[in-house]
């Protein structure tokens, strides 16, 4: 079964980037910690606001059952971050393991 490679690279508002930071280190001490998520979170090299969030789940069906099965920190969270977020800036990509 291929893993699966999930990302959502965005620009986050300058005057946001405090916050930002603070709701991304929550929420990935939530996924990593409590969830067993594999989840982290890459800031373009030499770029202040640009960032990239990145999900692998064990399989396509762990990846399909990840938004279904938030829970109400994470949707919490997620939500504080989508407000640091730059409009018309997000971009999602879904890569399937090569097997």
């Amino acid at each position: 079964m291929p893993k699966v490679l999930f990302t959502v690279s965005y620009h986050i508002r300058p005057e946001m980037r405090d916050n930002y930071i603070s709701h991304v280190k929550q929420l990935r001490n939530h996924l990593q910690g409590e969830e067993g998520k594999n989840y982290t979170v890459f800031q373009g090299k030499g770029k202040d606001h640009q960032f990239s969030e990145v999900f692998v789940a064990d399989s396509l069906e762990a990846f399909d059952a990840m938004e279904d099965n938030q829970d109400d920190v994470t949707r919490r969270l997620l939500q504080d971050i989508e407000n640091c977020i730059e409009k018309g800036t997000t971009r999602y990509t879904t890569m399937l393991e090569l097997e």
